[in-house]
């Protein structure tokens, strides 16, 4: 049983070579990874931006159209 004579084998001297991902294949694995953080730091600030506009109106209806504290939240001075 002879061992095959081509190239790839001359260079790795009888050895398997083990198969590594190229530059773009790294590039990509690198991007797709970045996507899926950007991801998660948009939906992070949209749900604060969210709580703090929910906040917002909450306390827009504790004020007079002055901008004063009214004396119980939601309800108008009279008179």
């Amino acid at each position: 049983m002879s061992l095959p004579d081509d190239e790839n084998h001359r260079e790795t001297g009888g050895r398997i070579p083990i198969a590594r991902p190229s530059e773009a294949d790294r590039d990509k694995a690198g991007l797709e990874r970045a996507k899926h953080r950007s991801s998660g730091l948009r939906q992070s600030a949209e749900e604060t931006m969210e709580k703090t506009r929910q906040s917002d109106s909450a306390d827009q209806a504790t004020l007079g159209p002055d901008g004063e504290d009214l004396p119980e939240a939601g309800r108008r001075r009279s008179g």
